[in-house]
């Protein structure tokens, strides 16, 4: 890939803030010889999901903070959650 196309996929990359897989970086490469490497075919390959790709599950601090004394740190809570999940897992039989 040459300089130009290099930095328009930095700017994809950030914009997106996606970092792509293996497939989808062979694929950029081929395709960067091309005369239709555009930013959106680079949106659109990032903005693939990815086989092996997560949603991070994400609770917002305000959310469960009302459930804590004032005095909790969000280290606290955060140990505090692990903690009851794990009892709650055990009670139920899901793990051991």
């Amino acid at each position: 890939m040459d300089k130009k196309q290099q930095k328009l996929l930095y700017k994809v990359m950030v914009a997106l803030k996606a970092t792509p897989s293996i497939s989808q970086a062979k694929a950029i490469r081929e395709k960067a010889s091309e005369s239709d490497f555009t930013e959106d075919y680079l949106v659109s390959i990032l903005s693939e999901k990815k086989p092996n790709q997560r949603e991070p599950m994400i609770v917002e601090e305000e959310e469960i903070k009302q459930y804590f004394p004032s005095h909790y740190n969000s280290e606290q809570m955060h140990n505090t959650i692990l903690l009851l999940i794990r009892n709650w897992s055990k009670k139920r039989g899901y793990t051991q």
